[in-house]
């Protein structure tokens, strides 16, 4: 069976142990109810998988204005990083929308042979979001299917949750969000050519357009950090528009420190450690160049020695 699979082409009824949920920057709290569905399955001998849904069922109600703390690709990597066998994706249209919850549960079982469930305290679906984890739990108890409910999961004062991410992002408290995830808020993209002026100033960038259907963190410089070939590359970038040159598009120019090759066409995930300082704007490049300085300075002193020889894995713990 594929690692991933639309639920519509699943065919022979597998036996599996699920989890269910949208899995919206898989936080904490996701990977606490993604663990127990893992132990569960193993404890029985089965296969453990995720049901989730794309479009996420937000985009249908809000429109493209709702976006994601993760891409598509990002959410299922990460999912897939904490031991699951596999991931299910449901379509979430219109006509998927209007099943009433009873519906959407009978099909689930017709589709999967369900040995147990694992679904979050707060989990809404069918039309209108009129089902919850309780009547899920009520439903599949007359099919001996055990449904466990997982609570909110909070440590230290910080709760576990996707809008608590959402509002990390919108501050720019990328450490808040390390807290709340276990992993740095990042952006994917395509190295793409640029204007060239970060290499005339002594600073050459990878320039990357951020997703579009994925939350903007704040424009500002951040220190950050990026595995490329098997070595972490540690530096810093800039978040938003590019005042001092007249760029007024949001984009991310990224410069690594110490480090020499060519970057375009390269796929890279940025990870962003910490905000700096806000997009300014200079009144000449001697003085932008001079602030560029005094930025690496600073992310030499505090950063650089934090994330040097560190391993090289998407899923990290820490700086």
């Amino acid at each position: 069976m594929p690692t991933i699979i639309k639920l519509e082409n699943v065919h022979n009824r597998p036996k599996v142990c699920l989890a269910i949920g949208n899995f919206d920057g898989v936080h904490l709290g996701h990977q606490v109810l993604l663990q127990r569905i893992r132990d569960r399955a193993s404890s029985i001998k089965h296969q453990a998988w995720v049901l989730t849904f794309e479009p996420h069922p937000q985009i249908l109600f809000k429109g493209s204005s709702y976006k994601l703390l993760q891409t598509y690709e990002q959410k299922y990597e990460s999912i897939l990083a904490r031991n699951l066998d596999g991931i299910f994706v449901a379509n979430f249209n219109s006509k998927f929308r209007e099943q009433s919850p009873q519906d959407f549960l009978t099909y689930l079982n017709k589709v999967l042979d369900l040995q147990a469930i694992q679904v979050g305290y707060d989990f809404r679906f069918g039309k209108a979001g009129a089902g919850n984890a309780q009547l899920m739990k009520n439903f599949f108890q007359k099919y001996n299917i055990s449904v466990e409910i997982t609570h909110r999961q909070q440590k230290e004062g910080i709760t576990y949750s996707s809008k608590n991410l959402r509002q990390a992002i919108n501050t720019g408290d990328t450490k808040y969000y390390f807290k709340t995830a276990g992993r740095f808020f990042s952006i994917r993209g395509q190295v793409i050519a640029g204007s060239q002026r970060g290499r005339t100033i002594g600073f050459p960038t990878a320039n990357i357009n951020p997703p579009e259907n994925q939350v903007r963190l704040i424009p500002g410089v951040y220190a950050i950090k990026c595995f490329y070939k098997g070595k972490t590359l540690g530096g810093l970038a800039n978040l938003g528009e590019a005042p001092t040159f007249n760029e007024h598009k949001h984009q991310l120019e990224a410069y690594f420190h110490n480090f020499k090759g060519d970057l375009y066409g390269e796929v890279l995930d940025i990870q962003f450690i910490q905000q700096i300082r806000e997009v300014k704007q200079f009144n000449s490049v001697d003085q932008l160049r001079s602030q560029i300085q005094n930025d690496i300075a600073w992310f030499e002193q505090h950063i650089m020695p934090q994330i040097e020889g560190m391993d090289c894995t998407v899923e990290t713990e820490g700086v």
